[in-house]
């Protein structure tokens, strides 16, 4: 970064490292680092293979997202993704809601490790939560709502 808080991409502190902006074609070393970073999360539990999407959804989906990485020559040795991510997991499940259905089902044992479950419980109540809340808006009249000052 400059004296003005402006990223330029290029060599930082010497030994070959260089820091760039993050493109589609770099996850799937975004997706080795992060396996091999977070071996226990429920994501890399899933298998590389949805991590890559994960992180494909955040990259050039609808969301503020800026990511940069840090390579030695085409290696990633690390990366990091920064913006706005309002309600970034449920974007990526309900997107890709069928992929992950299937991972799951390829791999029914891991419904039984709970952090997997919990996990899968915690989404599952808050699109009922989202269904349920958008059927009560659609079943009554607009009214006008009461305040006070």
């Amino acid at each position: 970064m400059d004296k003005l808080g402006v990223f330029r991409e290029g060599e930082y502190g010497g030994g070959g490292h260089h820091v760039r902006r993050l493109t589609p074609a770099d996850l799937d070393s975004v997706a080795q680092v992060h396996v091999r970073a977070f071996p226990d999360s429920v994501l890399t539990c899933y298998g590389k293979a949805v991590v890559v999407r994960y992180y494909h959804y955040h990259l050039t989906g609808p969301l503020d997202c800026h990511a940069l990485g840090v390579f030695t020559g085409s290696a990633c040795l690390g990366f990091a993704f920064g913006g706005v991510f309002r309600d970034s997991m449920g974007g990526f499940v309900r997107e890709n809601m069928t992929m992950l259905l299937r991972h799951v089902a390829a791999r029914p044992w891991l419904l039984l490790q709970p952090k997997v479950f919990d996990r899968g419980r915690s989404l599952f109540r808050l699109f009922y939560r989202k269904r349920k809340v958008r059927r009560k808006r659609r079943t009554k009249p607009h009214q006008d709502r009461q305040y006070g000052i």
